[in-house]
């Protein structure tokens, strides 16, 4: 029996399944043209950068014990 493995966001090379992908996520495909925008866009919205926070105020939640 064959083994189901995960592809990497690289590894797709069918426009419809990026964009199942980027319906899931809610990520916008405004003013894409290719396949490999849409795999930049999608590595982009999932892998935010460490300079920007992914948070705003008012998001965190901190759950204290009485």
């Amino acid at each position: 029996m064959a083994s189901r493995r995960t592809k990497t966001i690289e590894e797709i090379d069918e426009l419809m399944e990026v964009c199942k992908i980027m319906e899931a996520f809610s990520i916008s495909s405004s003013g894409l043209r290719t396949l490999d925008e849409m795999k930049a866009k999608v590595k982009e919205a999932l892998n935010p950068s460490v300079d920007k926070p992914s948070l705003t105020a008012g998001q965190v939640r901190i759950l204290q014990k009485c």
